[in-house]
């Protein structure tokens, strides 16, 4: 499965990226939201991780600009923010929503909305 992480944090995005290739993802990186749409439109990708907060353009715009020109890759919105309200803005998209987890339990939680994700779309 080939996945694109659009993540700023450089520690966030290097950790996720070893997790990810742990587990058998092939898994490239794009550090801002103004390069996302060169990813996107380029890469033929099966899942993308989206962070919500991007220097450029934020991911709920990124994902808003996916869906609008018909690309219905699934997206795991990563978010740092707390807010119910906040972690749940993609949901009407038909998007998951994550708040960053650390240690076993988060890596055990992204592997479980991982398999969501590369489930065939009914």
């Amino acid at each position: 499965m080939r996945l694109l992480l659009i993540e700023d944090d450089k520690d966030l995005y290097d950790a996720l990226k070893k997790c990810l290739h742990q587990e058998g993802y092939d898994c490239d990186v794009c550090e801002s939201g103004a390069d996302a749409e060169y990813y996107l439109t380029n890469g033929g990708y099966n899942a993308v991780i989206l962070d919500r907060l991007l220097p450029g353009k934020d991911g709920l715009t990124i994902l808003r600009e996916m869906r609008a020109r018909g690309d219905l890759t699934p997206v795991l919105m990563l978010t740092a923010l707390d807010t119910v309200k906040d972690r749940t803005r993609a949901f009407p998209r038909g998007d998951l929503g994550a708040r960053v987890g650390r240690g076993r339990d988060g890596r055990r939680r992204k592997r479980g909305q991982l398999r969501l994700l590369s489930a065939p779309q009914a």
